[in-house]
């Protein structure tokens, strides 16, 4: 009955952890937000990586401990043996609530879902080592089993000792570590690699690159890797600072550590009701994010430290159409765009919906046309956002009867999320263009193909600040459009994608600047032109001023 029992327990746990992982739950009554995660514990980032290690050999500990009540059952009887477990049964849910203070408040949920299953797992495993072990062996030698199964669980979850890292070749773990990124399609090849975790980590490893007649690559995320040249005689570097994002909240500014994702920055800046300008996905690279508009070739990043601003109000959502409206809905939304407030941005996506958790059943599947985006307020003074977003969706309404609307007040954690981005990498091709005002031929031939292409395609509007140039901003201070083009489909980059791709850059040629966002190029045989020749030359003249030796030129941009 008791072996019944620990079976039980073990895969209700288990079943109940990996639903939670699957779907994620709502926090405190907020509105359902889908989470889109690997069956791990993904949440973690890499600064809560030892700590999270500790906390699952925690829970392994407390399964352990429940899993001995069949040897202290025969040992010192049922009640002390009832005691035990309960007492694990305590420990292991007080563990699985004090692991969500440890991760992202974006995904408490999943992390305690991981620290449970850990826990149950253990619970499962040893229990039944241990019940096996009293089937078939005296008491003594059970007890023997049940002490030496349950110290070899507790000690393969925890977090092993870091070692200095040094370059490995192919085939390598570290290798593979280093390498690992976004882009699934395009795996990258250097001679070595190796990750970094601190600034003496990468002064050491770019030392080791030059002693073995290696010049230097560097990546984080690796959601570029699709434009990444050849790696042939270089060294990649991946650089995950393990240190947390730092806020100062009377300068209003963070120190973001190299590796850091922006769903880190948000966790770290929101309680102080400051904001950043950061993209529709959460997962992406801080520093990449903010340096591609240089195009590379300075050197390594370790940590950047960025200015804040106040942010008191945020209302996010998307609301969704028929595809059979779109020409309606896209002269609308385009409409609206002209006199939009700088406080607001949208996109508008025509595309099939994912099957995926959260997704209503009657929307899967079916080709919409979709317009999500966030509007905030930045200021006690500033422009309302609610009444941004409703002068946004009266428009919309007055053209089409939606099929769902989620624009909603919400918190800035949410924000990542509006643009259902996924935080891992798939088999995907990608295209891009940076482009003109449209206007209302422009629309239409953009739905016009859109719809035939029957894969997402995606128009951003650009304007607000990214369109005034700060007088230091750098290489790359303003984006040369009125939007910016986006075309995605899940699976290889082959002939019949890249023929969808040619048709839809012909329909949109007429507006094309030839110019690129930065963040945006993925395809390293197109035109990636990131800024006119005299910057191109300004920016070559500080690159060999800094760089002399070219140790770092490997990551320098295509400019053509």
């Amino acid at each position: 009955m008791l072996g019944l029992l620990i079976v039980a327990v073990g895969a209700f746990g288990v079943a109940a952890a990996s639903a939670l992982l699957v779907t994620g739950v709502p926090a405190r009554g907020e509105t359902w937000t889908p989470r889109y995660l690997l069956p791990m514990p993904l949440p973690l980032s890499a600064r809560s990586r030892r700590p999270m290690r500790r906390f699952f050999a925690a829970a392994v500990a407390a399964g352990a401990a429940i899993a001995a009540a069949p040897v202290l059952t025969v040992s010192v009887g049922r009640p002390a043996a009832s005691a035990v477990a309960a007492l694990g049964v305590a420990v292991l849910l007080a563990l699985t609530v004090a692991a969500t203070h440890r991760a992202r408040r974006m995904q408490e949920a999943e992390t305690a879902a991981a620290v449970w299953a850990i826990g149950c797992l253990a619970l499962g495993a040893i229990g039944l080592a241990t019940l096996l072990a009293l089937a078939v062996l005296p008491f003594p030698a059970a007890a023997v089993v049940w002490a030496v199964v349950a110290l070899a669980a507790a000690v393969a979850a925890l977090p092993r000792r870091p070692r200095p890292p040094r370059l490995e070749r192919p085939g390598q773990r570290a290798f593979r570590t280093a390498v690992s990124g976004y882009e699934l399609n395009h795996k990258l090849a250097p001679d070595a690699a190796a990750v970094a975790r601190s600034v003496a980590e990468v002064s050491a490893l770019v030392t080791e690159a030059r002693e073995q007649g290696l010049t230097v690559r560097t990546h984080s995320t690796g959601h570029r890797s699709s434009v990444v040249t050849p790696m042939r005689g270089e060294a990649l570097v991946r650089v995950l600072i393990d240190e947390p994002v730092t806020v100062d909240p009377q300068a209003r500014t963070a120190r973001i550590p190299a590796g850091a994702k922006w769903a880190d920055v948000l966790e770290a800046i929101a309680p102080h009701g400051l904001g950043a300008p950061h993209g529709s996905s959460g997962d992406v690279g801080v520093v990449g994010y903010l340096l591609r508009g240089g195009g590379g070739g300075f050197g390594i990043v370790t940590a950047v430290t960025i200015r804040l601003f106040p942010l008191t109000e945020v209302v996010t959502g998307s609301i969704l159409f028929d595809v059979a409206d779109a020409r309606a809905v896209a002269r609308a939304w385009y409409a609206w765009t002209q006199d939009a407030p700088a406080e607001i941005t949208t996109s508008l996506r025509i595309s099939e919906v994912p099957k995926l958790p959260g997704i209503p059943r009657r929307l899967a599947g079916r080709q919409c046309v979709l317009i999500d985006g966030a509007a905030h307020r930045v200021s006690p003074n500033g422009a309302d956002p609610l009444a941004a977003v409703e002068s946004l969706l009266a428009a919309l309404s007055a053209t089409a009867q939606p099929l769902l609307n989620s624009w909603r007040p919400a918190t800035p954690h949410e924000v990542p999320f509006t643009h259902m981005d996924l935080p891992f990498g798939l088999r995907h091709a990608a295209d891009h263009l940076l482009l003109r005002d449209l206007g209302a031929d422009g629309v239409d031939a953009f739905v016009e193909e859109a719809v035939r292409a029957n894969i997402l395609c995606e128009l951003r509007r650009l304007g607000g600040a990214l369109s005034h140039e700060p007088r230091d901003a750098g290489a790359v201070g303003l984006y040369r459009g009125a939007f910016a083009y986006f075309a995605g489909r899940l699976g290889p980059d082959d002939d019949t994608v890249r023929e969808t791709f040619d048709r839809m850059r012909d329909a949109l040629s007429p507006w094309d600047t030839g110019f690129v966002v930065p963040t945006f190029a993925s395809d390293a045989s197109r035109p990636q032109r990131l800024v006119d020749e005299d910057v191109q030359e300004r920016v070559r003249v500080i690159r060999a001023r800094v760089d002399p030796c070219g140790v770092f030129a490997g990551d320098v941009a295509p400019t053509r």
